[in-house]
């Protein structure tokens, strides 16, 4: 049964990062206090409630499922036509604009054209990304457009976002792959000019550690508790430590097949 808007609300996330769910619903109920949608956990197999949400945890998934594969299979059993999909580490600053979050879910309800609205952000308009010709607040992104496809908090036709996904992809290749499968669909993309959402770019974890600039203002104004078991650092020492993959590494015959699996 749907919900009567027909938008369900999709966190993404998995059993390891529970500890980020607290903190996650505390703040969406701080800064919508007024929030009336089904909630969708998709983690691997964790129950998990939070006073006043209404949260389902369906998925019962086997050790090493990816990214996509839970969310494939949690949108199998959403009963709504549009998504509004979240990562578990986008922790809210500011109120969400709703107003304007509902305008957007009626203009693609008009409009069967769109496909997915990212609700941050991202970019200005530009002779590759113009502005909407039927949609002034909302900047379109060009098929060439890298990460037109992402996993910033976005409003999504199911249909669309089931037929980008692939079974063996993270949300990382999802966005990159994604994007380029989405230069195939008749759906367009687009972006809003003024984020719906505040949240810290790319979420409060960064490869499995909190970025201490982020965290720091939730837990000195928000009351918000750490996971002590996880590390802190700041982006910058984060983002020093990360490695390319070695290329004979991606030479390995199933990194070949997943990622020419990626191109279809």
């Amino acid at each position: 049964m749907s919900h009567p808007n027909n938008v369900a609300f999709v966190l993404s996330s998995y059993d390891k990062c529970s500890d980020l769910w607290d903190p996650f619903f505390t703040l969406l109920k701080h800064h919508w206090p007024d929030f009336d949608y089904r909630i969708y956990l998709c983690t691997d197999s964790k129950q998990y409630s939070f006073e006043e949400f209404d949260i389902s945890c369906p998925l019962r998934m086997r050790d090493g499922s990816t990214w996509s594969e839970n969310l494939m299979a949690l949108l199998e059993l959403v009963g709504e036509e549009y998504v509004l999909l979240m990562l578990d580490d986008f922790w809210l600053k500011a109120d969400v604009d709703v107003n304007r979050l509902q305008r957007y879910e009626q203009m693609m309800k008009e409009d069967q054209n769109i496909g997915f609205i990212c609700l941050v952000h991202q970019l200005e308009p530009s002779v590759e990304n113009p502005l909407s010709k039927d949609h002034s607040d909302l900047i379109e992104y060009g098929s060439k457009t890298p990460y037109r496809v992402t996993t910033q908090a976005g409003l999504w036709r199911r249909d669309y976002l089931q037929s980008l996904l692939r079974r063996h992809e993270s949300a990382w290749w999802f966005e990159m792959f994604g994007s380029k499968r989405s230069r195939k669909s008749f759906y367009s993309s687009y972006v809003v000019r003024d984020s719906v959402f505040s949240y810290d770019e790319g979420g409060v974890l960064f490869r499995g550690s909190y970025v201490s600039e982020y965290v720091k203002p939730f837990v000195e104004h928000e009351g918000i508790c750490l996971n002590p078991n996880r590390r802190i650092a700041s982006k910058v020492e984060l983002m020093s430590e990360q490695r390319e993959m070695p290329v004979w590494q991606k030479l390995y015959p199933r990194y070949v097949y997943k990622y020419l699996l990626s191109h279809f």
